[in-house]
This record gives C-alpha cells, sequence and structure tokens, in this order.
C-alpha cells in the first residue's frame, strides 16, 4: 500500500532529524578528543582557528605581557611559532629549554606568521629526537677544554647544532651524511641536540671515502 503525502512528509522530517542528531553528536565528539601531537612545521594555513597541539622547547623565558596575559616560542626540530596564553602554569617553569606540549587555536596575523592561542599547557617529559643532514660544519673544542664537539647540518628544517663530548669516529667528517639522535636544548635562544653517545651517531653517506672532509678547530664564538 503507497505512503500518503501526510506519511512521507513525516518521513522526511524523521531522516532530517535523525541528519542533525547524527552531525550534532559528531561534532561534540570531535571537540571532546584530543588533537593529534604534530610537528610545528606541519601546520598549515587551513588550520586556522582551529585546535590544534604541538609540542617542543621554550626557545626563551615565557613572559608576561603589560596588556596580560603570557608570551613564549615554542620551538621543535621542523620550526617555531608563538605562544599565546592567558595564565602561566605555576607547576611549569617558564625558562628556556622546558619541554612541554601546547594545545589551543591555530591564528595567523596580517603578516601571515603563526600563533597559537594555548588554551592548555603541560610539562612534556624529554623525549629523543632523529635528525639527518649534511655535515656542513665539524667544530673541534680547545685542548683541555669541557666544550663540547659542534656540528651543523645542511638539510634540516631549522638550524639546529648537534653536540657532544666524545671524539667523533674517522668516519664523520665534513660533507658526509650522518643520522643522529639526542635531546633538544637551547642555548642563546638557538637550539641545540645534545648527543650522549657514540652509538646515537651514524654515518649514511660518505662525501669521499678517498678524500675525507676537515675537521674545524675551535671557533672564537658559540654561534
Amino acid at each position: 500500500m503507497p505512503l500518503s503525502g501526510k506519511k512521507k512528509r513525516w518521513m522526511r522530517r524523521a531522516i532530517w532529524l535523525a541528519v542533525l542528531i547524527g552531525v550534532f553528536l559528531l561534532n561534540r565528539y570531535v571537540a571532546h578528543q584530543a588533537p593529534k601531537t604534530q610537528l610545528i612545521g606541519s601546520l598549515k594555513p587551513w588550520q586556522v582557528f582551529s585546535v590544534v597541539q604541538v609540542e617542543g622547547v621554550l626557545l626563551a623565558p615565557v613572559r608576561e605581557l603589560k596588556s596580560g596575559g603570557w608570551f613564549g616560542q615554542l620551538a621543535d626540530e621542523s620550526g617555531t611559532v608563538f605562544l599565546f596564553l592567558k595564565q602561566w602554569p605555576t607547576s611549569i617553569q617558564n625558562k628556556a629549554g622546558t619541554q612541554i606540549v601546547a594545545r589551543g587555536r591555530l591564528l595567523f596575523n596580517q603578516r601571515h606568521s603563526m600563533r597559537l592561542q594555548a588554551s592548555s599547557v603541560k610539562k612534556r617529559p624529554e623525549k629523543s629526537v632523529v635528525l639527518h643532514g649534511r655535515i656542513s660544519s665539524l667544530l673541534a673544542p680547545p685542548e683541555h677544554s669541557k666544550a663540547p664537539w659542534r656540528i651543523r647540518l645542511e638539510g634540516l628544517a631549522q638550524p639546529i647544532e648537534l653536540i657532544f663530548w666524545f671524539s667523533p669516529p674517522k668516519a664523520i667528517h665534513q660533507g658526509a651524511i650522518i643520522e643522529a639522535s639526542g635531546i633538544l636544548s637551547v642555548y642563546k635562544e638557538q637550539l641545540q641536540l645534545k648527543i650522549q653517545h657514540p652509538k646515537n651517531m651514524r654515518l649514511i653517506q660518505q662525501s669521499n671515502p678517498s678524500k675525507p672532509g676537515k675537521r674545524v678547530g675551535p671557533p672564537k664564538s658559540l654561534f
């Protein structure tokens, strides 16, 4: 028996109501889900006003603004982002090098630079980071010095200096491609990767095995 016009209208209304309820519940579910942590360098303009979550280290001490709120700069191996929040948690140190996870809305200013209006900040345990690139310089410390060896790599998303306190293998030279893992730290608002053991540095490709690059002596300053 065919449905009457009145019953068809009621069925269409019931279907639309079910769809609206489904969309509402889906939005509510998504809103209460923690966003996936992503690299700062992977943030995109289309995410503006979206809730995102990033992690990294503070490049400088977080400071309180005269207009109210707090300002800082967060960095990881892929990039940096400006950080704004209403109140800095008293349980977390606000000094440079502090490892944190920040969540909030992604915004862009008129110069198209990113900033994160954070709604929550929590401390992050030290996390190992893996980098690889070609050695542009390998700087040896002065003799009888407690200063570390320092390596600069080409091809990174942003400048990071590799530092370590052991003599590198002869295969590690200028022009070689290496992979290194360590903990991100900060010195004078510059990112450093602290390598604790020789096994955390691996040669991927030599520039020219028959003509190894030179190891440079100590520079006058760190940067």
